[in-house]
């Protein structure tokens, strides 16, 4: 690795990194494939080499490897609310616990699998086709420390791509990368501010490129020249270099 000097100080660069940084294991259950129309083995088949891309992007990217087991399925706790009976008529009916769906914390506890060991390196993700909170909210994607939790519900034209970019956009939080998408919100006086303050592409005072992942996620080739920005790929580099053994 390198720490260049002159304008380039703190620029930092991994130039070969001998073993993998960490693990990404994919997790689905059978709302996953079920809402897709294919089998279980097809799902495996489609999550692994969504993670073959995305590894090989990060070595280019990042200088670093990625690794991963097969996708698994799991049987998460929407398809027992179910019985079991999952069907295309039934992914969007709320499971018999809904309510504890409605926030992003009991949607991890009604995702998260305790029996994988949690540790630094390892990455967990979860894939649904179920719908899991009200009816008035769409599914989308939930990052929790090193585990996040893929709800999409894409079509089978944009799924490819839209998997994809929002599986990278996921786990460069992860590896510390941070959003600058416009997301307004309202404080306890009333008052709209944005969630992602200085760094928004929208309306931050260091706004960050608004072509980088980290501000859209979807519809995005992930082999674009320009799908990470260079602010966010030091923030990254940053966080590998102090936790890469």
């Amino acid at each position: 690795m390198n720490n260049y000097t002159g304008s380039n100080y703190q620029k930092w660069e991994l130039i070969k990194v001998a073993e993998y940084f960490a693990v990404v294991n994919n997790y689905f259950d059978k709302g996953y494939y079920v809402n897709y129309g294919e089998t279980s083995v097809a799902s495996i088949a489609k999550l692994n080499s969504y993670m073959d891309t995305i590894s090989a992007r990060y070595l280019t990217l990042l200088g670093v490897q990625i690794s991963r087991s097969n996708a698994t399925y799991y049987n998460s706790i929407i398809d027992t609310c179910k019985n079991g009976n999952v069907i295309s008529s039934n992914l969007d009916t709320l499971c018999s616990h809904a309510e504890n769906h409605t926030g992003l914390e009991q949607v991890k506890s009604a995702f998260e699998d305790f029996t994988t060991p949690r540790n630094s390196i390892t990455r967990k993700v979860y894939w649904t086709g179920h719908r899991v909170t009200t009816p008035t909210s769409d599914n989308r994607s939930y990052c929790f420390a090193n585990d996040f939790y893929m709800l999409e519900k894409s079509s089978s034209v944009d799924r490819d791509v839209d998997s994809i970019g929002i599986m990278v956009h996921e786990l460069n939080h992860t590896f510390g990368a941070r959003d600058h998408y416009h997301e307004e919100l309202i404080n306890d006086n009333g008052t709209a501010y944005c969630r992602n303050k200085s760094i928004c592409s929208i309306c931050g005072s260091n706004p960050r490129p608004a072509t980088c992942i980290m501000n859209n996620s979807r519809g995005r080739d992930i082999s674009e020249t320009d799908i990470l920005c260079d602010t966010c790929k030091e923030d990254m580099l940053y966080y590998i270099l102090r936790h890469i053994n």
